[in-house]
């Protein structure tokens, strides 16, 4: 999809992308169903749907993949969409990284990737919330 000036690459987010992908400007993907489980001082526990939006590493991806691309100079904003609904299970940001269930994830820059609830609330960045996990 182009939209104006930029590339937007849309993506169930089960499956590696083309590696024309790296040539957007957005990456747009579902699948992975990323929660934050938050807890108060009550000891209230909550597991709350996050957006997840931050820039990807294209080198490291290309080197990751073993690609032969040469990386644009225009960054990628990864964007994985939360849940639909609560039912549906999926993988805690805070707790069972392990259980990562988009293949991308693991080339988002953590320290610039930002973590929002549904209502637009900002929460933090991804690698603040692993360094207290």
């Amino acid at each position: 999809i182009q939209c104006r000036a930029d590339l937007v690459t849309l993506l169930h987010g089960h499956a590696w992308p083309k590696p024309e992908a790296l040539r957007s400007s957005y990456v747009i993907t579902g699948h992975g169903h990323y929660k934050i489980d938050l807890k108060d001082n009550a000891g209230l526990k909550l597991l709350e749907p996050v957006w997840l939006i931050g820039p990807l590493d294209k080198r490291k991806y290309i080197l990751g993949r073993g690609l032969e691309l040469k990386p644009s100079t225009k960054e990628a904003t990864l964007i994985i969409l939360p849940a639909f609904n609560r039912i549906v299970g999926g993988a805690s940001v805070n707790r069972a990284w392990g259980t990562r269930k988009n293949p991308l994830i693991k080339y988002l820059i953590e320290e610039r990737a930002k973590l929002y609830l549904t209502d637009g609330t900002y929460l933090t960045t991804l690698s603040k919330i692993r360094e207290k996990g």
